[in-house]
């Protein structure tokens, strides 16, 4: 009976303090992680406060070097990840695919599917593709911001973008969703000196300083929502009837369900994690749970690297592309050092961490040191070769053009095709794609020399071929 009012009281306690604290939890749900300067980003920057608040709240983060890289390009895939931490949502395991492009062993595969409603796609008679290897542009982030606005099924005089010179440049299915955005002043348009009018620019790429910008001051909109949803989060209070059957764990907390029993190896090149399957009965997520110097990590206390809503999923291989939320570990997992691994099954407001296993995060392959570019003319047609690379981190090629730059590279010099294969070593330039970004224009013009170069890509790495120079034929 002394045990059993122990429980009691602590149960009442523990509800004291959730309802008195729990809107300054939800107040500080932004604002409580670590600051962090970056070495490439001034505090003069347009960008500065978005972008530290993005990183504090682990949203955009940096990169090991101490770098923001504000300009970079984002990627479809990377956009996918800004919005699923952005909104907070839930990461989805679906059983069948939704995009013929993102398998299920694709590194982004759970954030697209989580975030697709707020994405856009490709249809195409063999079904819909996702592009995650393409960039981002500014009508995909339109139709984002007002999905997570909820004003996608307002009326809107769509006359609103005569505003803007290259209305014509916005895709005619997305025109709805750029007008309301326009309309809600949550994306304005560019001046055009001399002229009335501005410029959208619908299909310029998204970078990531513009990312953190236009998602910031659209979470600052509803962030008061988000408040009353945290308060409405609190449940009626628990009765001496339903602490009967608790258990306690050794350092005091409660627990009604059986903890995860984790096992785990490294399998060609990579962690495997397994698990034992939750129970049924309130099961909401699991989450995959690291640490350097904690030998019994749990979540929310050391962050997470994943979570699971699929309670069928009971394992996991770890992507080196990825980083940690939170906790010891500071971005990606570095290969070579040692981590405690375990999983924490989340059932409501109840969370059961497993036992944990020790191991050494293996070091990624070998990456091809360079890429030989070959080329000639073939019956009126340049065709390129070259040398393969070798890594489990690549992205993809890129076909990069030049007139005036002797060793053009992307993003720098733009490009003309990408190829996500990394067996394609091969291709025909036959001017019938225009060219993106670069100095020259969109096409090649006949009898004029050029240079022609490869890069690789590696998520956040990326390896130059060297250039050789020919002259588009006639």
């Amino acid at each position: 009976m002394l045990r059993k009012k122990t429980i009691i009281i602590l149960v009442a306690l523990i509800m004291i303090l959730t309802q008195s604290g729990f809107s300054v939890l939800a107040q500080n749900y932004y604002e409580d992680t670590a600051d962090t300067d970056f070495s490439d980003l001034p505090s003069s920057h347009w960008a500065y406060d978005a972008v530290k608040w993005m990183d504090r709240n682990e949203i955009i983060s940096g990169y090991p070097d101490n770098t923001f890289k504000p300009n970079k390009v984002v990627t479809r895939a990377e956009f996918a990840v800004i919005m699923v931490k952005a909104l907070n949502l839930p990461l989805k395991t679906s059983e069948e695919e939704t995009f013929i492009d993102m398998p299920k062993d694709n590194w982004a595969y759970s954030y697209v599917e989580s975030a697709k409603y707020y994405l856009t796609g490709f249809r195409t008679s063999k079904g819909d593709r996702f592009w995650p290897g393409r960039e981002s542009v500014r009508e995909d982030m339109a139709v984002a911001l007002v999905k997570a606005m909820k004003y996608q099924d307002e009326e809107v005089d769509e006359s609103i973008l005569d505003n803007f010179s290259d209305k014509d440049s916005i895709s005619p299915e997305l025109r709805k969703y750029v007008a309301i955005a326009v309309e809600h002043n949550i994306m304005k348009g560019n001046p055009i000196g001399g002229s009335e009018l501005k410029a959208f620019r619908p299909q310029n790429y998204l970078t990531r300083a513009e990312a953190a910008v236009l998602v910031y001051n659209t979470l600052q909109m509803t962030l008061d929502e988000e408040k009353i949803t945290y308060d409405e989060f609190i449940s009626t209070p628990v009765t001496e009837e339903a602490t009967e059957e608790l258990e306690l764990d050794e350092d005091g907390s409660i627990y009604n369900y059986n903890a995860p029993v984790v096992q785990g190896k490294v399998v060609d090149g990579k962690v495997v994690l397994n698990w034992t399957k939750a129970s049924e009965d309130g099961f909401t997520y699991y989450k995959v749970v690291a640490s350097q110097s904690n030998s019994s990590p749990r979540y929310p206390q050391d962050g997470y690297l994943y979570y699971i809503t699929d309670r069928s999923q009971t394992s996991v291989t770890l992507n080196s592309e990825d980083c940690y939320n939170g906790g010891d570990i500071g971005g990606k997992l570095v290969p070579g050092k040692s981590y405690y691994f375990s999983i924490t099954t989340v059932y409501g407001d109840e969370k059961v961490p497993g036992n944990a296993v020790l191991l050494k995060y293996p070091s990624a392959s070998n990456v091809s040191s360079s890429v030989k570019v070959t080329g000639k003319v073939v019956d009126g047609h340049i065709v390129l070769q070259w040398t393969p690379v070798t890594s489990s981190g690549f992205n993809y090629y890129k076909v990069v053009i030049s007139k005036d730059v002797s060793n053009p590279k992307y993003p720098e010099d733009g490009y003309l095709y990408y190829f996500t294969d990394v067996n394609k070593t091969s291709c025909v330039i036959d001017n019938s794609s225009a060219y993106n970004g670069g100095s020259f224009g969109e096409y090649l013009v006949p009898g004029q020399k050029y240079y022609f170069s490869i890069t690789a890509v590696f998520g956040d790495r990326k390896i130059v071929g060297n250039a050789i120079q020919l002259t588009y034929p006639e």
